[in-house]
């Protein structure tokens, strides 16, 4: 998830860890660079600004790149991996975007040759391909971020200032975000100006409240827009039991044909997400982060709202001014109604981690 504090982890794991490289480079993948430009500029910097030769074809690049890997001992560091994959496919979780395809390789190819080098990457998600490179005894390792403890996100709030709590106060007010570094500053900072700096008083005010400030409902809203469909409809369905649900109450709970083994897939992607938590007891339950919860509920409420004011509009429109769009709207038996579809799918919604992927090349 957004804000948990990967990019943070891994400056400072190259910091820490400096002496022990040659060069450590540092790309941010945001801005989605395409994968030859990003080739062309680590190896003019690998090269140490010699002319080299740079062959058309992309796996003539790949390997000039595995050389200078093998030949130097370097730091690779690929900030923001999700910016070059695909948004909301449950069939692709983790596929590249069109036209990233290569990175695929280059990330493969990485993973599966003999080099002195690190590449390290961080990630919302797990690239399609890694999978099955990653694993204990492996050369590729991926490291999920969990939240801070409440005694961490104490400290973190408090870079803010002061503020007065007692212990379990302050456990219920990290839990209630997850232990989301980034989302205790921006709430810290809400409470500082808007409750005397009181963490009871927050807690009290917003006690059963679904209630999320604007950054982190941005924050949250960024994640749930990179989700499909189906990733959606779960988190829907649990935020309205709000409880833990089994595999199977959470097959029922899905009002169209669905696949024990896509359901599982999108429960392990949703996981991987870090948006929901798996226990395993007698058998295996699945529930949401408390701050995921809230935006859950939000955001199920406002589409049940739209879809309602949706309706009322068209009902109290003048009947001269109605058009043939509106009648495809209101009328049930017509194949493009969108509003009767919307007011149908009750209890049963079908509305359209936060993952730190370290991955140390073999030495």
């Amino acid at each position: 998830m957004g804000g948990v504090g990967k990019t943070a982890l891994v400056a400072k794991f190259a910091r820490s860890h400096h002496q022990e490289f040659e060069f450590i480079i540092w790309r941010n993948l945001r801005n989605a660079p395409p994968l030859e430009e990003l080739l062309a500029e680590l190896l003019q910097f690998l090269s140490e600004s010699q002319e080299i030769d740079r062959p058309t074809p992309l796996d003539g690049k790949i390997l000039q790149l595995l050389k200078c890997l093998r030949d130097h001992r370097c730091l690779l560091i690929l900030d923001g991996v999700e910016s070059i994959l695909q948004n909301g496919s449950e069939t692709h979780v983790g596929g590249y975007r069109a036209g990233y395809e290569g990175y695929g390789q280059l990330l493969t190819c990485i993973g599966e040759t003999q080099h002195q080098s690190c590449l390290v990457l961080t990630s919302r998600e797990m690239p399609k391909g890694l999978s099955t490179l990653e694993g204990e005894a492996l050369p590729v390792r991926c490291l999920p971020l969990k939240g801070v403890t409440w005694i961490e996100g104490q400290q973190i709030a408090q870079t803010k200032g002061a503020f007065t709590g007692s212990e379990g106060e302050w456990a219920a007010f990290v839990e209630r975000y997850a232990g989301n570094p980034l989302v205790l500053k921006i709430v810290a900072s809400t409470i500082r100006a808007m409750f005397g700096s009181s963490i009871a008083y927050f807690l009290t005010l917003l006690e059963n409240s679904a209630f999320l400030i604007d950054e982190v409902r941005d924050l949250l809203e960024e994640q749930f827009n990179r989700l499909g469909r189906l990733e959606q409809d779960l988190l829907h369905w649990l935020a309205i039991n709000d409880k833990p649900m089994t595999v199977e109450e959470l097959q029922e709970g899905v009002s169209y044909p669905l696949s024990i083994s896509e359901l599982m897939q999108t429960i392990a992607a949703l996981q991987r997400r870090s948006l929901i938590e798996i226990t395993i007891e007698q058998t295996t339950y699945a529930t949401q982060p408390s701050i995921v919860l809230r935006y859950a509920t939000n955001s199920l409420i406002e589409q049940i709202s739209w879809g309602m004011n949706q309706q009322h509009e068209i009902i109290n429109k003048p009947k001269q001014y109605e058009s043939a769009d509106t009648k495809q709207l209101t009328d049930p038996s017509h194949k493009n109604n969108k509003v009767h579809s919307v007011h149908t799918i009750s209890p049963q919604p079908q509305f359209s981690t936060a993952n730190e992927l370290l991955t140390p090349a073999r030495v």
